[in-house]
């Protein structure tokens, strides 16, 4: 598909812009909710799912169908975490085994994690840009409809 990539209506809702007359009313509308983390995710992306699975679920940005967008955020912070342990110890030169000095590998799995966590952030909403664009919902009162806009007298 060429051209820009479609906004989801929850969040053209979110950030004031949605049409009535350009809705997309086959759009899926996936239940929202905090999704399971996955079993497979290791302590570093864990760790990073606990801290980020209630940010984006306590701004209602979360659904059920966003557990593997969120689990690829979540392992590439946890890959990046490690390279960057790693990169510490070492540096971002070593010696190769011919005694030149080369570029460390733990560097290029860094930026690749982190090119991966910029991109799967602004999915996400995690970027300070996008951030800027999505204006939080207040949360649901217990009225809705009618009794919302008109008291009852009597």
């Amino acid at each position: 598909m060429k051209g820009r990539t479609p906004k989801p209506t929850a969040l053209k809702k979110l950030a004031g812009t949605l049409r009535k007359n350009r809705q997309n009313l086959d759009e899926p509308m996936p239940e929202a909710g905090t999704p399971e983390a996955p079993a497979d995710l290791d302590a570093r992306a864990r760790a990073a799912w606990d801290y980020y699975a209630p940010i984006l679920s306590g701004c209602r940005l979360l659904t059920l169908a966003d557990r593997e967008m969120l689990a690829c955020f979540c392992a590439a912070a946890g890959r990046r975490s490690q390279a960057e342990e790693e990169l510490a110890k070492s540096g971002p030169v070593v010696k190769s085994p011919s005694g030149y000095p080369i570029q460390n590998p733990w560097l290029s799995i860094a930026n690749k994690a982190l090119e991966q966590l910029l991109r799967f952030g602004q999915e996400l909403g995690l970027s300070p840009a996008s951030r800027t664009r999505v204006k939080s919902l207040p949360a649901a009162q217990g009225t809705t409809g009618r009794k919302r806009f008109f008291k009852t007298v009597g």
